[in-house]
């Protein structure tokens, strides 16, 4: 997925203070590619009773090395197992990654109750791998892995610390909440896409009621295939018409792909332009 979308939902994730309780004494030690479980790196399976908001530490670990990207990416698995309450509110449940401040992955659990009373859920979390997942479950129990490739400032060299964040609506009430000890950290040689954008502006005085052409150019720089990758136009102003579709659309960019948006200007004047691109990736 494009850039910013990870950097909003990061700003998303930073939310809720609290205690927290103590995953093991000594840290264990991440040095060269691999996975480690939490149980590998000292924690047993984590269960909370009736879980207030706020951060609880899952491991505490040490890295050799620090470094993300070029060839080396940190993702974090977190395997989740939810219990609402019988007697829960409809709301909202947020559960989170945090290290060093920094969050790669946002779950958010939607509690609604049907007209006969019965609770179900729904959920959605977005990541770099499988872009926008959603889901749903009958009842007041929901398991769901999600992982995501970590933003630069989450690792640090030397001692760090997994937490994990949790917030919720009034009314909202867990009774267990469960993070499985196959949860862990893994340091892959492959990462997700890592796209970037570059417009192609046309020059010179534009007019009302003149066609232009906005091109632009999509650069995939990681080390995985960008699939189903998506550029969109957008124009909140109303300053201009799309000729043709407003989303341009590739089964796989591997390196580089070029597309154009044709424009039929509609207002004088100075306005914003919107181009999002977007895409998944497989991991590995």
């Amino acid at each position: 997925m494009r850039a910013i979308r990870l950097t909003a939902l990061l700003l998303l994730m930073v939310t809720g203070l609290g205690s927290s309780v103590a995953a093991s004494e000594e840290p264990g030690r991440i040095a060269g590619y691999g996975y480690w479980s939490l149980r590998q790196l000292g924690a047993t399976r984590l269960e909370w009773r009736d879980p207030r908001p706020g951060r609880y530490t899952l491991a505490r670990y040490t890295l050799a090395d620090a470094s993300q990207g070029s060839g080396r990416t940190i993702v974090v698995w977190l395997h989740y197992r939810i219990v609402l309450a019988p007697d829960t509110a409809p709301g909202e449940l947020q559960l989170w990654d945090m290290a060093n401040e920094w969050s790669a992955t946002l779950v958010r659990v939607r509690v609604h109750r049907a007209d006969d009373g019965n609770v179900f859920l729904t959920w959605n979390t977005l990541d770099l791998y499988d872009g926008v997942r959603v889901g749903a479950a009958l009842g007041t129990t929901l398991e769901l892995v999600v992982r995501n490739a970590v933003p630069f400032q989450w690792p640090r060299l030397g001692e760090n610390t997994l937490q994990l964040g949790i917030d919720m609506t009034p009314g909202v009430r867990v009774s267990r909440l469960v993070v499985e000890d196959d949860s862990g950290i893994q340091v892959a040689r492959r990462g997700p896409p890592q796209l970037s954008l570059e417009l192609g502006l046309p020059r010179g005085p534009l007019a009302v009621g003149e066609d232009v052409t906005l091109r632009f150019r999509v650069r995939n720089s990681g080390s995985e295939p960008a699939r189903d990758a998506v550029v969109r136009v957008d124009d909140p102003t109303g300053a201009f018409a799309v000729a043709g579709a407003p989303a341009w659309q590739a089964p796989v960019v591997e390196h580089m792909a070029t597309g154009a948006f044709h424009l039929h200007l509609l207002k004088a004047g100075t306005f914003p332009v919107a181009v999002e691109a977007a895409a998944r990736g497989g991991g590995g």
